[in-house]
């Protein structure tokens, strides 16, 4: 609304805080302007400030709706998220794994590198998975995870590494599946296991996104995106949301080496929501 009422293009207002040291994007100060995003990282707070004198506004007047809006986001590490508060109220995913327990809670990932491939068509195809988890207990042998594909659509699992595949169970409706897999001896606590694992998804429309959901806190997560030569996408972004349905805060631009994938790499992973989101042409 102030970039509105200040009559400046979005364009001229990047130039101007350009001048002034600060450097945004024409598409961060879009996602700003709209609520899509919220800047919380100190060279974005810093931006803010100088945006304030860009548009002639008083002092502090918008990092105070800032300083607000942090009072209200939810942000807990070191905590475990319920599902309702990951999948949303609407959702049927939410009350069918509450149905299953929280067995996970007794094998909480340290780290996790993911990479993604999305095809000529621009759909989303296949999904590797590498954890390395720890048990908080003894005597742990299995882990679930969860997977979404689109509505009547989910996702296949075709290929584990150190771990064996067990129950599985389906929401075909929601696109939605959870698999029991199964490590090939109890854990005492303390110890460690890798698990690897693949995904074949068989999506109907083109993807736009790709959203990792941490119940607890991670300390590193890797996610890597390889994009067929014939479907690049126009621009590529990556950001978090403190619950589901959250505006996209910490929202970053991504840029990739020729032949390299886009990737994200995070350390100190708190509870929510991770992703990274696309345009096509």
């Amino acid at each position: 609304m102030a970039i509105d009422l200040s009559g400046l293009g979005l364009a001229r207002v990047k130039d101007r805080l350009d001048t002034a040291g600060a450097s945004v994007s024409v598409t961060t100060l879009s996602y700003w302007r709209s609520g899509r995003a919220v800047p919380t990282r100190r060279e974005s707070r810093r931006a803010v400030e100088l945006l304030e004198t860009v548009l002639g506004l008083p002092a502090r007047s918008l990092t105070d709706l800032l300083d607000r809006s942090d009072a209200r986001r939810v942000d807990l590490p070191g905590r475990v998220l319920g599902q309702e508060r990951l999948w949303g109220t609407r959702s049927r995913v939410a009350p069918f794994l509450a149905t299953l327990g929280d067995q996970n809670i007794s094998l909480p990932v340290l780290d996790l590198r993911e990479s993604l491939e999305v095809d000529a068509d621009r759909f989303q195809r296949r999904h590797r998975i590498r954890e390395v988890v720890r048990a908080t207990a003894d005597l742990v042998c299995t882990k679930l995870i969860t997977t979404m594909g689109t509505p009547g659509r989910p996702p296949k699992l075709i290929g584990t590494r150190y771990c064996e595949p067990g129950r599985v169970e389906t929401l075909p409706e929601e696109g939605f599946r959870i698999i029991e897999l199964a490590l090939p001896r109890p854990l005492s606590r303390g110890e460690t296991a890798i698990l690897e694992y693949e995904l074949e998804y068989d999506d109907e429309r083109p993807n736009m996104s790709c959203n990792r959901l941490f119940r607890h806190a991670v300390h590193t997560h890797l996610l890597e995106i390889t994009f067929a030569p014939e479907a690049q996408p126009l621009a590529c972004r990556s950001y978090r949301l403190a619950v589901v349905n959250a505006p996209e805060i910490d929202v970053t631009p991504l840029t990739h080496a020729p032949g390299a994938p886009f990737h994200v790499y995070s350390t100190e992973v708190s509870a929510g929501v991770r992703g990274v989101g696309w345009e096509w042409p």
